[in-house]
């Protein structure tokens, strides 16, 4: 009976002094700080390589990295291009770049710097991941490329035939006021005001 606790203490105390090894920390640190700072490239290449890169990355997923004959003009190479067109097309956006932000946070922290609050940034980013794509597939329904992915596209598109598009209008601006309010604590007070 006391041995399987005495491995259970054992491992916990290699738990607990391996996450608060600053070694590991630091590299943890500058792993996520690098990984941002490469998305950053590949979404910001996305923006103009999507056209050269589409029918590239229509090709089998093996063969597409397998085969260096193979070409993108993404910044980034292939795994950028895969990486972009997945967050940019498939997903979210021009909201993606948040992700940018919240590895460039989350990096910076472990690295034993403080810029923002950890918490409140995440929750804020992760709130305007979700809203930014709806408005912008609402605004820009009938654009070759997809600035609110295709997350944006759908749900606005599925909100359109839901409650009609100024319904949609009127949600998306419910949610806008609802998250500024609740992000800048003077936000209804300056509205009040203007308002008088």
């Amino acid at each position: 009976q006391k041995a399987p606790k005495s491995e259970s203490d054992s491992k916990s105390a290699k738990l607990n002094t391996l996450a608060k090894d600053e070694r590991l920390k630091i590299l943890l640190g500058l792993f996520t700080l690098s990984f941002s700072v490469y998305m950053l490239f590949a979404f910001v290449s996305y923006l103009f390589t999507w056209q050269a890169d589409q029918s590239q990355l229509d090709l089998p997923f093996l063969t597409f990295f397998k085969d260096s004959a193979i070409t993108v003009e993404n910044w980034s190479g292939k795994l950028g291009a895969m990486l972009s067109y997945q967050f940019m097309h498939d997903w979210f956006g021009l909201a993606s770049f948040s992700f940018v932000f919240i590895f460039s946070l989350v990096g910076i922290r472990l690295l034993n710097f403080r810029l923002l609050p950890l918490r409140k940034s995440l929750k804020y980013s992760l709130v305007i991941t979700i809203w930014l794509p709806l408005a912008l597939g609402y605004v820009f329904h009938k654009s070759a490329f997809l600035p609110g992915g295709a997350h944006g596209f759908f749900i606005s598109n599925w909100l359109n035939s839901l409650i009609g598009k100024i319904g949609t209008a009127i949600l998306l601006f419910l949610a806008l006021f609802a998250i500024l309010a609740y992000t800048f604590d003077g936000f209804v007070a300056r509205v009040k005001k203007f308002i008088k």
